[in-house]
């Protein structure tokens, strides 16, 4: 078995099956991004890898909520499975098989930071618009700007 480790963000929702003897399974798409800061020290965003996953049993039923656009990281081993297309050609799947899962509260943090920082600069480039359209004049009954 290899071992994978990876951090990225659900594509789509977690599917999650119940198998005939009861164990559920859980399928997870995941995005994969290489990320650099480049001359100017700007963040650079790579290609994009994805991968799929799937975790067994009590995992599979505490990540079954997951949504699209959720920040994880997850641990495992690598699998092949090699099947049959209609066509009858040979194809093989490789996959993760998951050990351990979890919320990737460092990309939370980062996303919610760059969320209020742009919300910062939204709100100062209102506020100078706002500053520059203003006449100075006030209705004088209610004290807003005419």
């Amino acid at each position: 078995m290899i071992p994978a480790t990876f951090t990225g963000y659900l594509g789509k929702d977690a599917e999650t099956q119940r198998l005939k003897d009861g164990r559920a399974v859980t399928r997870l798409r995941i995005g994969c991004n290489d990320s650099y800061r480049d001359n100017t020290g700007e963040w650079q965003q790579a290609e994009t890898y994805w991968l799929w996953a799937e975790a067994w049993g009590p995992l599979a039923e505490a990540i079954s909520d997951w949504g699209k656009g959720t920040p994880v990281i997850v641990f495992g081993s690598w699998r092949e499975r090699s099947y049959e297309t209609k066509d009858g050609d040979r194809r093989t799947a490789r996959y993760v098989v998951l050990d351990a899962a979890g919320i990737n509260v460092a990309a939370q943090s980062a996303t919610a930071q760059e969320t209020e920082s742009n919300q910062q600069e939204n709100d100062d480039q209102s506020s100078s618009t706002e500053d520059e359209t203003s006449t100075g004049q006030e209705d004088i009954e209610g004290g807003n700007p005419l």
